[in-house]
């Protein structure tokens, strides 16, 4: 058991670096047009970019959807779903630079936050 403990860390640790920029995520508010919340739990989520790659950690294993929207234009930029899993990564590293927000579909509700490339 510790030697599993250990192996997930290590991995964290190499895969989550402490450097990554953090994305304050909330709940609440206007989902990405068409879409609605639908909640099914208080589970918690977090999410970090780095080198534009978007790094999403949930408390516990569950299916998702990520989107990015052009907070200028309000055009998507990127839609993904995935299957369940405890953390995603999104390669958005063909975005240019710019300001957007991301949506993140998790546990019947919609996660948002502001990000931006440089």
């Amino acid at each position: 058991m510790k030697l599993k403990h250990h192996l997930f860390l290590i991995a964290a640790m190499i895969t989550f670096p402490l450097y990554a920029n953090d994305i304050e995520l909330k709940t609440g508010g206007t989902p990405p047009p068409g879409e609605q919340n639908n909640p099914r739990s208080t589970c918690e989520i977090s999410a970090s970019i780095e080198e534009g790659t978007v790094t999403v950690i949930y408390e516990s294993q569950t299916a998702s959807r990520v989107m990015v929207i052009d907070s200028q234009t309000s055009i998507s930029q990127y839609d993904h779903t995935f299957s369940p899993a405890y953390s995603i990564q999104a390669d958005l590293t063909s975005l240019p630079s710019g300001s957007y927000t991301l949506y993140v579909y998790a546990y019947g509700v919609w996660w948002h936050g502001a990000f931006a490339i440089e």
